[in-house]
């Protein structure tokens, strides 16, 4: 299947894609162009980012804040920025008043209490806190720039280990309410389910086939190194399928033997590009070779978007890697190249 058909939703409205991948890659700009290419093919879109730098404001060109944006130019497409700050004492507070109630002389809560900058979970859990728009009706699609990847799973799912733990304790105060009637435990009841029910839901949406979980690299060491780490953690431990791959920033076809740079730059890229092939083959892969220039505002969004979607402008060709100096064993390979 096409990552075009995977992006678009099976049918389901709302419908959700994710972005995820290292720092630099292109998760902002990918998102932002699935954003407009989604919403100039009829749906309501929301661009949601959780991005720290605010990059939805440069890359749309327009400022973005924390309550959903139309995006001049593009009728159907809304863009909001999470902030994250804000979310972390949210979320912050919200923990404590819950140890509060269940351990008043909890050495965490103290801990919360006497320092402020306590690793609680907070930064990890409060990605979470976009889940409101996981509910919207208001939306055909909600598109997201930065994905919890699997060390941002794993504390969270730690503080969900803490909070099942208490909540064992639930059956028991039921009983003690039904004979009581202690407004304190309906309390304590009702904060340990929502906090229970908020991570079920956040990693039951993930693994749905609403979902479109997309992985993005550039053909190089450090990038593909994290990319086969959160494969292996988001399908292998936590049961996330990831339905496509985006190799961004491949060298142009015009350019790979123009000069000793390019052509020794280009047997790298050309060594990881085949590794993705091999190993994540059975998913959707698309390309998009590198710009002459930023991928910044709706005209470089919609050529990039008819680049990785668009058959009509897109062109699928294969490429001789002459020079294999890794053996790798794989001399071709696929790419997408703006035609």
């Amino acid at each position: 299947m096409r990552l075009r058909d995977r992006v678009a939703g099976q049918g389901d409205s709302p419908h959700f894609v994710f972005f995820s991948g290292k720092g630099g890659v292109g998760k902002t700009t990918l998102s932002s162009a699935t954003a407009v290419w989604l919403a100039e093919h009829g749906e309501r879109v929301l661009h949601v980012s959780t991005d720290l730098q605010k990059s939805l404001n440069d890359i749309y060109q327009q400022e973005i804040g924390g309550e959903p944006t139309p995006i001049g130019g593009v009728p159907k497409l809304w863009a909001v920025s999470v902030e994250t700050a804000e979310s972390m004492e949210r979320h912050r507070g919200k923990l404590m008043q819950t140890l509060s109630l269940l351990d008043p002389d909890s050495s965490m809560l103290q801990q919360m209490k006497d320092d402020p900058a306590t690793d609680c979970g907070c930064a990890q859990a409060a990605v979470f806190e976009f889940m409101e728009y996981l509910h919207t009706a208001a939306y055909d699609a909600v598109v997201f720039d930065t994905a919890p990847a699997g060390s941002t799973l794993e504390k969270i799912e730690t503080q969900s280990r803490s909070i099942l733990a208490l909540t064992k304790q639930i059956e028991m105060k039921r009983q003690l309410d039904q004979l009581f009637g202690d407004d304190g435990l309906r309390a304590q009841i009702a904060a340990l389910e929502q906090i229970r029910e908020g991570d079920e839901g956040a990693f039951a949406m993930l693994r749905s086939t609403r979902t479109a979980f997309t992985l993005v690299v550039t053909p190089e060491a450090l990038p593909f190194a994290e990319l086969q780490r959160n494969a292996a953690d988001l399908e292998g431990r936590y049961g996330i399928p990831i339905v496509g791959v985006v190799i961004n920033s491949v060298l142009p076809e015009t350019e790979r033997d123009s000069n000793a740079f390019w052509r020794k730059h280009w047997t790298m890229q050309a060594r990881y590009i085949r590794q993705v092939h091999a190993e994540f083959g059975d998913r959707s892969i698309a390309s998009v070779p590198l710009l002459a220039t930023e991928a910044v505002g709706l005209a470089q969004l919609r050529h990039v978007a008819s680049i990785v979607y668009d058959d009509g402008v897109a062109q699928e060709s294969e490429v001789q890697v002459a020079d294999d100096p890794v053996g790798v064993g794989v001399s071709k390979h696929r790419f997408f190249q703006h035609g």
